[in-house]
């Protein structure tokens, strides 16, 4: 059994999407779709999506056509949200919207803690805790005997409508997501905080990724007056109640909270025009406030100060924040996860190798007495994982 690395994300879609190959005796299996990286790839017999984020799923429409006759497995809340990210992508393809569908409706729907096989390998989803819906992949092998660990995105924090990570217990080979390793003034981060936050603010645009944040701002948000959900998360909140723009520039007007999709809904396509036609009918101060993942927005207003002249929004008193909304897990939660499922190999992904390799340095410090698992920074090499670790 051999694993292969197709793409890995370490943020910007342009560059990269996450995809990883596990190859058994009788056929391969594709853990997520971010990356079409695929031309020495013959035989895949099955595509795991962990959840419905871009860099995950990027490659989809491409990998389903090189491989019409493979398997699609994802979980049953993964698929709700997947057809509405296939259709975004359509569209900035010039392609016919009518194909998400098609491809979504191909998926077999899984539940959570329900085994299936699939060739040598047992199956099992898991959740993940990132987003509603997101799974890690549970793959397990009777002989010779193997359990390995897919984290896909994980998160260790509890979060409304989201169900918590699930840890199955020892593992032999785990693929760690590790999109936070660097960032270590997370490791004191509070959920709790961030939502207590969210609560103060007034006269507020948030901007989030529908795919994970926006709902996470919206349960939490929901029940309080002056709160409006821009029309444009119409496709991934379908049970909010939603304004049009004159709605939500009347709420920020009152010193409510606006919620809307930032620029992760099209990533190549700024969501500058909607800033500006929110912003630019207000006569108050108004504060922007960016997910983890849309600094690049906020930086155009945080670098103009207080007063942000951006085309067509003239000259208004705009504050602009990041409030860590984070749906990853910080350096020490990786740590622990470590620590808690004993693998006797560990691959580190989803972030720059520079970054990794830093992070598998205080990682093997950090289990010094404790555990001496093989840390890996991947290269797009096989790691054969019937050889034991050293």
């Amino acid at each position: 059994m051999v694993l292969k690395l197709l793409g890995v994300s370490i943020g910007r879609r342009h560059e990269s999407g996450t995809t990883w190959y596990l190859q058994g005796n009788s056929g391969g299996l594709l853990l997520d779709a971010g990356a079409n990286a695929t031309q020495e790839i013959e035989d895949v017999g099955l595509i795991f999506v962990s959840h419905a984020h871009v860099d995950h799923v990027g490659a989809l429409i491409d990998l389903v056509e090189r491989f019409p006759r493979a398997r699609r497995v994802a979980s049953v809340q993964t698929l709700r949200s997947l057809e509405a990210v296939l259709v975004n992508e359509l569209k900035m393809r010039g392609g016919k919207i009518g194909r998400a569908h098609a491809i979504v409706d191909t998926f077999e729907p899984k539940k959570f803690h329900a085994p299936f096989v699939h060739d040598e390998f047992e199956l099992t989803l898991l959740p993940a805790g990132h987003v509603p819906g997101s799974s890690m992949l549970l793959v397990e092998r009777k002989a010779p005997a193997h359990r390995l660990l897919y984290t896909g995105d994980w998160s260790p924090f509890q979060m409304p409508g989201i169900e918590p990570v699930f840890w199955p217990g020892d593992v032999d080979t785990l693929i760690l997501e590790s999109a936070l390793a660097a960032h270590h003034e997370l490791d004191g981060y509070s959920f709790e905080e961030a939502i207590q936050t969210l609560g103060s603010l007034s006269g507020a645009l948030i901007l989030a990724s529908p795919v994970g944040e926006a709902r996470l701002v919206w349960e939490s948000l929901k029940g309080r007056d002056g709160f409006c959900v821009h029309e444009n998360l119409r496709s991934f909140l379908p049970e909010a109640d939603f304004g049009l723009t004159h709605d939500c520039v009347r709420t920020l007007e009152q010193g409510g909270v606006v919620l809307a999709a930032g620029k992760e809904l099209d990533f190549n396509t700024p969501s500058r025009a909607l800033v500006q036609s929110i912003i630019g009918d207000a006569t108050k101060s108004v504060r922007i406030v960016n997910g983890v993942k849309s600094r690049s927005l906020g930086d155009q207003f945080l670098h103009a100060g207080n007063r942000a002249k951006v085309q067509g929004l003239g000259r208004r008193r705009v504050q602009a924040s990041i409030l860590e909304l984070t749906l990853h897990a910080p350096p020490v939660h990786l740590m622990r996860a470590v620590e808690d499922l004993a693998p006797s190999r560990v691959v580190l992904t989803h972030q720059d190798e520079k970054v990794l390799h830093a992070f598998k340095r205080k990682l093997g410090k950090h289990l010094e007495g404790k555990a001496n698992p093989e840390i890996i920074v991947p290269s797009k090499a096989y790691i054969d994982l019937e050889r034991l670790p050293a």
